[in-house]
């Protein structure tokens, strides 16, 4: 996955950083972090240690997916989250690698870095974490509940 090593590299260093520091601290309190200004900002105090070795797995898992050329499938928040940042980590590799493509096959990179979307039939990940809402401790993408098994679950 494009991207993805950039991420797990951002969340290693962060980790690495919290892992020096009293129980509790957040990517907030680190100088520098690696992954402060790509979270959501409403819930910064929560990106602790506990929660960035969880994106660590599950960042570890997906890469073993694409490996293995499974189809990758969002249950919760915080996985969604985390394809969107393989997804933006990859937007800025891709700009960087192919800045003179002609016009056809930009057209096809910008279709590319949709990927996420489709996978999730939405763009909410944007809507509710990125766009300067608050989220009330109810709402489904509330930090709260972003381990919560909530999409393509069988009933």
């Amino acid at each position: 996955m494009i991207g993805s090593d950039i991420l797990l590299d951002n969340i290693k260093e962060d980790l690495e950083a919290l892992s020096c520091q009293p129980k509790g601290t957040h990517i907030g309190e680190l100088d520098p972090s690696w992954l402060k200004d790509s979270m959501p900002p409403q819930f910064l105090m929560q990106y602790d240690y506990d929660f960035l070795y969880n994106m660590k797995t599950t960042l570890k898992r997906y890469r073993k997916q694409a490996a293995g050329g499974t189809l990758f499938v969002a249950h919760t928040v915080a996985e969604e989250l985390i394809l969107y940042l393989v997804m933006e980590e990859s937007r800025f590799l891709m700009e960087s690698i192919i800045p003179d493509l002609e016009a056809e096959a930009e057209d096809a990179y910008y279709d590319w870095d949709s990927w996420p979307f489709d996978l999730f039939d939405d763009m909410d990940i944007v809507t509710f974490l990125y766009c300067g809402h608050y989220l009330e401790k109810e709402h489904p993408y509330h930090f709260k509940h972003w381990q919560e098994m909530q999409f393509y679950c069988n009933a």
